[in-house]
């Protein structure tokens, strides 16, 4: 089935953006610099799906303008993805907008070819065909990105259910196969570490 429009919004602020590697081949530096520079002060999150080789895709990341944060693909999925009759397969779709920690809605597939935006649609991402770099800024994020504040340790405050599920999983590491119900076991013995 042929996708005959785009289905992106004007009206959202995209949190996400999936991109395939094709799509940098014909855009000017200086666009794909404000782009870049846009996407990187909105703390937009970006992803490649991709059908190089990983060798391939590897010396084009060290070429790529963008933050990218994951690769879906590589030549391993190229019979999964594309089978032999070139159907479109939403999985790497899917995959790369798990991976980058969002919902379906937050998220802009940015196709240069038909069946990756069929794949797109059919993994409910909304898509658009091959726009400049700054026809795209419009349509990211406006969220500016959050400052990380420094934590001080001196002053008492109430610890965070992260902060304690961290401690606790470095404590008990220890602990996990064999087993203890003594209460009074060595916090830190030798070989404690983050096991998840």
């Amino acid at each position: 089935m042929s996708i005959s429009s785009d289905t992106y919004s004007e009206d959202k602020a995209y949190k996400g953006i999936i991109f395939d590697t094709y799509y940098f081949e014909d855009k000017t530096t200086e666009e794909v610099d404000a782009l870049a520079e846009y996407i990187k002060t909105h703390d937009v999150k970006v992803g490649i799906v991709t059908m190089l080789n990983k060798p391939d895709y590897t010396k084009w990341l060290k070429k790529a303008p963008l933050p990218i944060e994951h690769v879906v693909g590589g030549g391993d999925i190229k019979e999964g993805r594309f089978k032999f009759c070139k159907k479109p397969d939403p999985k790497p779709i899917r995959t790369g907008v798990a991976w980058l920690d969002m919902e379906r809605t937050e998220v802009l597939s940015v196709c240069t070819k038909e069946i990756d935006r069929e794949a797109s649609v059919g993994a409910g991402v909304d898509v658009i065909t091959n726009p400049s770099p700054l026809m795209l800024i419009p349509l990211l994020s406006k969220e500016a990105k959050k400052e990380t504040m420094p934590v001080n340790l001196k002053v008492p405050a109430p610890l965070t259910g992260v902060f304690g599920a961290v401690c606790g999983d470095i404590l008990g590491s220890k602990y996990e196969v064999k087993r203890t119900q003594d209460f009074n076991f060595e916090m830190l013995p030798k070989g404690s570490k983050v096991t998840d």
